[in-house]
């Protein structure tokens, strides 16, 4: 599957271009290698190439920039690009899809942007590693709260907390309990940052259902660019821009999600936290379920 750039929004919106070659060049002149015919872009905008198995995006000086993720890059500096990224170029928008580990394309690169990218890969693994360790901490501090013998609902809020300290671009979190016998949530608890209660209700039902029923994770890095088909009715409601949601398996069963979204920001979740949650919702799992077996509930 060639790597993808996807047209999302813009006077393009809906067109495809796929990456023949390690290096492309993407502007509104028909000179480039793709063209994107919209007068907020640059006759040349961007570069496009790829290093060993990596894909960078180069910013060509352009007059309105060029933004990853919503934050703008440097000019003449090649940034790392992944899987689902959004390039935002004058009013369009393009995702990028079928970056794969291992992908290599045929080519040279020069020397300047190899170092560049060299370098860029060294503060990456770097950054990598903190990331991993502070993790690690992370699901150990969760570990040492479980063992402290809470009622149910208790435990729900103690986790919840946690989570909103841990990572502070949450703005409310949810953990919903299910039984897989009858097929149906037994307890709901929600906690936001500011702490008020809310008039609607502080998740999304749908996401929360559909993580239940299919035991899968879901990430929505921004919402406003999803696909119809994957938005509820209730994400426009509550005005939510970014969010997660992560089922609790224990002994290969279901036994509740955990759901966390942002309202201020978009992109205000990464990859990495999303693994970070599918660590910790195990535990929580076994937890919750020991409790029940206990009698600790409520």
């Amino acid at each position: 599957m060639p790597i993808m750039l996807r047209v999302i929004k813009g006077p393009m919106k809906g067109k495809s271009f796929a990456l023949k070659k390690s290096t492309m060049f993407l502007g509104r002149s028909s000179k480039n290698d793709i063209q994107i015919r919209d007068t907020t872009i640059s006759r040349k905008q961007i570069k496009l190439f790829l290093l060993g198995s990596k894909l960078f995006v180069e910013d060509l000086k352009s007059t309105n920039g060029t933004k990853l993720n919503g934050i703008p890059i440097v000019p003449g500096e090649g940034v790392e690009v992944g899987e689902s990224d959004m390039l935002t170029m004058g009013d369009t928008v393009v995702q990028i899809t079928g970056v794969e580990q291992g992908k290599v394309f045929p080519g040279s690169w020069p020397i300047t942007t190899a170092a560049k990218a060299e370098k860029q890969e060294e503060q990456a693994e770097t950054k990598e590693r903190r990331s991993l360790a502070r993790n690690m901490q992370l699901v150990v501090e969760l570990g040492e709260l479980l063992k402290e013998g809470l009622s149910l609902h208790n435990l729900c809020e103690k986790v919840l907390d946690f989570l909103l300290v841990s990572l502070p671009r949450i703005d409310r979190a949810t953990l919903a309990l299910f039984d897989p016998d009858e097929s149906a949530i037994t307890t709901i608890v929600s906690r936001t940052r500011s702490g008020q209660k809310e008039v609607l209700s502080p998740y999304s039902r749908e996401i929360l259902e559909k993580t239940l029923k299919t035991g899968k994770s879901i990430r929505m890095s921004n919402t406003q660019y999803e696909p119809p088909a994957n938005l509820s009715d209730s994400i426009g409601i509550l005005k939510i821009k970014s969010l997660m949601c992560v089922p609790m398996i224990s002994n290969k069963q279901v036994r509740g999600a955990i759901y966390v979204d942002s309202l201020k920001r978009p992109y205000a979740f990464r990859k990495e936290d999303l693994m970070l949650l599918n660590a910790l919702s195990g535990p929580v799992a076994i937890a919750a379920e020991n409790a029940l077996l206990t009698g600790q509930a409520p």
